[in-house]
Parts: C-alpha cells; sequence; structure tokens
C-alpha cells in the first residue's frame, strides 16, 4: 500500500487574515452539534480566550478576556456541568482537516499533565522518564491529524488508573462513566484511535506511532486490526525474524532489531530528503537507511509480515522503525517519520500555548470539553489564524512520553 494523502492543501498561511471571522467561521462549522444557539455561542467565547488570554489558561482569565460577554461561573457551566457531547464536535474537526488541508498520517502521542493536587480526575503520582521523582500529573493520548505544514489533534482519551476505575466514591464525584476500565497508556492510545478509525469510519491514513515504552507487539497488532497501515518506532531489541531474501544465512532464528540492521549493513543507502519538512532533520540531510522484510514473532501460529526500517542521520543517531507500507518508498516513509517531531513541537508551541494543559476542574465531561475546544483553538492557530500576541510569555513544556 502506498501513501495516500487527503484534501486539498489549506491557503491559509498568515496571521493578517481576519482572525476574527475565522474563529466565527471554523466555529459554527464545528459546534452545529451542540443543541442550543446559547452553547455554539459559548463555545465560539470559550475558544477565543484560550486564543487571547494572556498566561495560564484559567476560567477566570478566559471571563477577564472575554469583558461583558461571559462570567467565570456561566463559563464553568458550560464547559464542567453542561450537558453537550464532544464527540460530535471532534469528528467534525477531523472531517475539516480531511477536507482543507493535505493530510499525510494521524500520529499518535500522548501527553503529560502536571498537577499540583490530588483531585483532578485521573491524577496519580508517577516517575516521568527525565524526571527522577514522582510527581502528580494526568495522562491523556491524543490522535492527531498531521502533515509536514499542520497538525491538530482531533481525539483526547483520559488515561484513568486503576485507583480511579476502582474507587466508586472518586468515580461519582468526577462522574467518570460506567464502561470506563483499568487500561494502560498504550491501551488507552489504541482505543482513542480507534474511535477515529472505526467509529468515525475515516479514511484509513498511515498511522505513526512510538511504541519504545510499550507493548510494542500487542500495540502495532491492535492498530493494524484498525485496518490503517502502521508505522511504528520500536526498540532496537525488538525480537524480529528476517524473512528478506537478500539476509537468507540469517532467516533462522529471531534476532534483535538492531542486529538484523547491522548484518544488512552492505544494503543500507544514502538519501537526500529536500521540502518543507527537511529542516527538521538533525545534522546534514542525507541519512543511511534500510528496508528489510521482516516478520513479528508468530502469534498462534500466525506471523505478521512486515518491513523494518533503520535510520542513521550524519551524527550517528540510529532510529528502527516497523511497518506494513510494503510499497512506499523509503523517502515517503521518512518524511513520515518526521511527523512525530512535527507534532512534539507543535505540542510545546501550540497546544500548551492554547491551554491543553489548563484545565483545572474535577470533572470527567469537563476535561473532555475543555480538550475539545483547545483542539480548536490549535487548528486554528496551526492553519495560521489568530497568531499569538507578541508580549503573551512563553510556557515551556515537556515533550509527551512514549506509550
Amino acid at each position: 500500500m502506498g501513501i495516500t494523502s487527503y484534501g486539498e492543501r489549506s491557503t491559509v498561511s498568515t496571521p493578517e487574515c481576519d482572525d476574527e471571522a475565522a474563529v466565527d467561521e471554523l466555529c459554527s462549522a464545528l459546534l452545529g452539534s451542540l443543541p442550543r444557539a446559547d452553547q455554539r455561542a459559548k463555545g465560539a467565547q470559550y475558544v477565543r480566550g484560550l486564543l487571547r488570554a494572556p498566561g495560564r489558561k484559567s476560567m477566570r482569565n478566559i471571563a477577564a478576556e472575554l469583558g461583558g460577554r461571559a462570567t467565570e461561573q456561566s463559563i464553568h457551566h458550560f464547559i464542567s456541568d453542561s450537558t453537550w457531547s464532544w464527540e460530535p464536535v471532534r469528528h467534525a474537526l477531523a472531517c475539516h482537516l480531511l477536507r482543507s488541508t493535505h493530510l499525510q498520517a494521524w500520529v499518535l502521542r500522548p501527553i503529560t499533565i502536571p498537577k499540583s493536587g490530588r483531585h483532578s480526575v485521573g491524577v496519580s503520582r508517577c516517575v516521568e522518564p527525565g524526571v527522577g521523582h514522582a510527581l502528580a500529573c494526568q495522562h491523556a493520548a491524543g490522535v492527531w491529524a498531521a502533515s509536514a505544514e499542520v497538525t491538530s489533534p482531533v481525539n483526547w482519551r483520559l488515561h484513568l488508573p486503576k485507583a480511579w476505575v476502582e474507587d466508586g466514591a472518586r468515580r461519582a464525584r468526577a462522574s467518570i462513566p460506567d464502561d470506563s476500565c483499568v487500561e494502560t497508556l498504550s491501551g488507552c492510545t489504541v482505543s482513542a484511535f480507534t474511535t477515529v478509525a472505526k467509529r468515525w469510519v475515516l479514511p484509513g491514513l498511515p498511522v505513526v506511532v512510538d511504541v519504545r515504552g510499550a507493548d510494542s507487539v500487542t500495540t502495532i497488532r491492535r492498530l493494524r486490526a484498525a485496518d490503517s497501515p502502521v508505522l511504528a518506532r520500536i526498540s532496537g531489541d525488538l525480537p524480529l525474524v528476517v524473512t528478506d531474501p537478500s539476509l537468507a544465512a540469517h532467516s533462522s532464528a529471531a534476532m534483535p532489531a538492531t542486529a538484523i540492521l547491522a548484518a544488512a549493513g552492505h544494503l543500507c543507502r544514502a538519501i537526500e530528503l529536500t521540502g518543507p519538512d527537511q529542516d527538521q532533520l538533525p545534522g546534514r540531510h542525507v541519512l543511511l537507511t534500510w528496508k528489510l522484510q521482516v516478520e513479528l514473532l508468530p502469534r498462534g501460529g500466525h506471523a505478521d509480515d512486515m518491513f523494518l526500517l533503520g535510520v542513521k542521520s550524519a551524527g550517528g543517531e540510529q532510529q528502527v522503525w516497523l511497518t506494513d507500507l510494503g510499497t512506499a518508498t523509503t523517502a515517503e516513509l521518512l518524511r513520515l517519520t518526521l511527523l512525530v517531531q512535527k507534532v512534539d513541537q507543535d505540542i510545546i508551541e501550540i497546544s500548551t500555548q492554547v491551554g491543553i494543559r489548563d484545565y483545572v476542574g474535577r470533572s470527567f465531561d469537563g476535561w473532555n470539553r475543555h480538550a475539545t475546544l483547545a483542539s480548536i483553538a490549535h487548528a486554528l492557530r496551526s492553519l495560521g489564524f489568530a497568531a499569538p500576541r507578541e508580549d503573551r510569555p512563553h510556557l515551556s513544556a515537556k515533550a509527551p512520553q512514549y506509550i
């Protein structure tokens, strides 16, 4: 299967566009599922507040930015205590991006949301990579529509630790749905994508994901079961079975992925990418690449035929990827791998700036409504509308964690 993109490339590119009209137009298109006119108006107001309020996007700051058009109490009710459903809005956002931009893939990236207290829905204490000590945080799995020019989250799934799922009092206070169950962060991420791929019945764009910290084989197989082509970054020690004819001497037993690449050193090829995504490459833009036929270890007598992609930069950094995009060229696959870096960058430079981490309520529904409207704000910013104010303080953020 080759790479297919959907939609025409967006003509939106400059912050000089009519921001007010852009917010009104997109919100009108995406919030049509809200049953009442006053709810649709408040949704658009909230998006404006996320785009314009300085500093943390608290309900107080949003209300202050909107002036007399909305009070903090009314905003809190609209987000935390209202009854409107967020899933149709997210579905509409995904469809809009498919129609209006040149999407290349769905990128799966979870984010970490530090918290100062213990009452926010889903919060738990855990040791984050690179931190070295336990901290209170939420984790949320995001599904991103992505191209070299535009990214936007289109679906979220808040990870609920066992202590939340199995505590009836906590569930009641946060209004956690009855069908919520215990799942790993990787399972939560797959579930978020399954909603997009299966329930929304959207085009089968490739799904790009980093599974180095997860049960990678199970995650890859679950994603393939969603009928979307997969490109997954894996750990170099993942055992695979060589089936490539050029490595027939190594096909008798499973080998770590990096050992397979080392054995195929004579088959690597240099490739140079050009175009808008070349600036995302580390060092020189010439990479050494391998693409080899392999199998995931058989499960119940069934093996998954896939391709191992090795990428080494001029500086010596090596990435290892696994894919079932057999007919895609190496250049096409490389461009897809760069979308993870693009999403990571936009999480820091856009999502954090429009408040994806700033919801402080205790409601499961409230978190999801806030995340949905923050996704619309992210899309507007990514499309070139609603440029940030120059005097707005930059908020640093950690890169998202691997699943």
